[in-house]
């Protein structure tokens, strides 16, 4: 990969969703994506890897997004967060002001995430 790439984590549930982002993201110069299919291999990941930035689904099933965001804020206080969902859960996004970049709804425009990485 390229040396200066801002690493990300996507975490989603849907594997085709994640076979299309990986599909935009591939050999991209400046954002090197590694995908988590649930929150527990995402959180796995991060222990395991450096990431800049880490973008999850709202609602996954193995665990609900204040439990995921209280994961990585725990051991990775700094490290950006934004949300990718279908679904939007105004009690939950209510908890997650620091350190929350961004939340956008599915469908998403891949070119628009980029942006969004880039600029984060």
């Amino acid at each position: 990969m390229f040396a200066n790439a801002k690493r990300v984590l996507w975490i989603d549930d849907n594997p085709n969703f994640l076979l299309a982002v990986r599909a935009f993201f591939r050999g991209h110069p400046h954002i090197e994506l590694v995908t988590a299919e649930s929150a527990g291999c995402g959180l796995r990941t991060l222990k395991e890897q450096t990431f800049e930035m880490v973008i999850s689904d709202l609602d996954l099933p193995d665990m609900g997004c204040r439990d995921l965001l209280r994961g990585i804020r725990s051991h990775f206080p700094g490290l950006i967060f934004g949300i990718v969902s279908g679904k939007e859960d105004a009690e939950c996004l209510s908890d997650l002001s620091e350190g929350l970049v961004f939340v956008r709804k599915k469908p998403i425009d891949l070119e628009e995430m980029e942006g969004l990485i880039l600029t984060s």
